[in-house]
């Protein structure tokens, strides 16, 4: 493996790390789903990559990241 196969590896990795950092953040373990607010529905959406989030109401966002499995 050259160099710059390693280097984009450790930057894949590292970004992988990142977003897993994100999501953790996003959502607070200690509140079930149901009662975040909309402002931290919107955030754990943003960070989990949701597609169209930004349009969505607050019970399309609680559905769609109960899909994902972000139920808490």
């Amino acid at each position: 493996m050259g160099l710059a196969a390693f280097n984009r590896m450790r930057r894949l990795a590292a970004e992988q790390e990142q977003a897993e950092e994100r999501e953790q953040s996003a959502v607070p373990n200690d509140k079930p789903i149901l009662e975040l607010t909309f402002s931290e529905l919107r955030a754990a959406a943003k960070a989990r990559e949701i597609e169209g989030y930004g349009k969505m109401s607050k019970e399309q966002l609680v559905v769609a990241l109960s899909q994902q499995g972000g139920e808490t």
